[in-house]
């Protein structure tokens, strides 16, 4: 018996219905597999994703600054909850600058154009930290002004003009954010000149307004020395006036010079 013939309808030639059965099995073969190996490739993706996903929030839940203060404005900073864990605070306006910076425990920072961003997970994701390496400040900018107030261990302040972070190229990472000799202990930017209350490990306290504190380009600038080491002190906290306690402020302000031991912390004062 004779062979059914069929007719191809995009060629028009006549192929027996075997070899046409034989071809359309084939084709759905290659089309299972592309299918399965389509599956495979968007399972691998979605996982890649996750694991970028779960190490940006490992990065922002394990902060490493250890004192600093909840921010206004728009910036944040890290508080210190106790000596092994710290919370991140933020005001909603962090989000509606275009550029957001990220300031690290490396002394890096990371220049991240905002693209409708609403969580930190997704503005440090695309970011390659280096080993270790944990955002530890968060600001964004408009057209890089004011300053950045650094204060550290050593009882040093020093205040950069943001436009130092500023660059002609399209740089993402900048190193040497800030100095390094010593622990830092405060980072705030700042747009107008503010009373700060630093404290010392040996509970002596000073105020001072950041206008006794010239601005420099430098961005590893040492700062000058606010509060006097005394015995091995260093400077342990240093916080805006408005998130202290105190009754009488002005009796810790040292006005006619910085560079001072400072006084004690009166009963019923807290920083």
């Amino acid at each position: 018996m004779k062979e059914q013939l069929i007719i191809c309808p995009h060629c028009n030639k006549k192929f027996p219905l075997s070899e046409a059965m034989k071809y359309e099995i084939e084709e759905k073969v290659k089309s299972d597999h592309q299918k399965e190996l389509d599956e495979l490739v968007e399972e691998h993706q979605l996982q890649i994703e996750n694991a970028k996903k779960e190490a940006a929030q490992q990065a922002i839940e394990q902060p490493q600054l250890p004192e600093n203060e909840s921010r206004t404005g728009m910036n944040f900073t890290i508080e210190e909850q106790n000596e092994h864990q710290s919370q991140i605070k933020i005001n909603a306006d962090l989000f509606s600058c275009p550029m957001i910076l990220v300031f690290t425990s490396m002394q890096n920072v990371y220049k991240v154009n905002n693209q409708k961003f609403n969580s930190l997970p997704q503005i440090v994701s695309g970011l390659e930290f280096e080993k270790d390496e944990k955002p530890i400040y968060f600001t964004g900018t408009a057209n890089y002004s004011g300053y950045l107030i650094v204060a550290f261990q050593n009882g040093k302040v020093g205040k950069i003009s943001m436009t130092s972070f500023q660059t002609e190229h399209n740089r993402r990472k900048l190193k040497n954010a800030f100095n390094n000799e010593s622990k830092l202990i405060f980072v705030e930017l700042i747009e107008n000149d503010i009373d700060l209350v630093a404290m010392s490990s040996i509970n002596k306290v000073v105020l001072f307004n950041t206008d006794k504190i010239n601005p420099v380009e430098s961005r590893t600038t040492k700062g000058i020395q606010v509060m006097k080491q005394k015995s091995g002190s260093v400077m342990l906290k240093v916080k805006k006036l408005n998130q202290t306690k105190l009754q009488d402020p002005e009796y810790y302000r040292k006005d006619e010079c910085l560079n001072v031991i400072g006084y004690y912390l009166k009963h019923g004062d807290e920083i």
